[in-house]
């Protein structure tokens, strides 16, 4: 992989930007209600 050393810092910028995001969407499925039932529990217990 060769480039000059500021297209390689963009590059790598952009990698970690995306990589940011990913990690924030796969956190934000980890907490997502399951089910019907389970948003319906979470709203009434305040929790969302």
């Amino acid at each position: 992989m060769r480039g000059t050393p500021r297209r390689l810092a963009e590059r790598l910028e952009t990698m970690e930007k995306t990589d940011d995001a990913q990690r924030r969407m796969l956190e934000a499925a980890a907490r997502r209600p399951r089910s019907r039932d389970d948003l319906a529990e979470r709203l009434r217990d305040g929790r969302f």
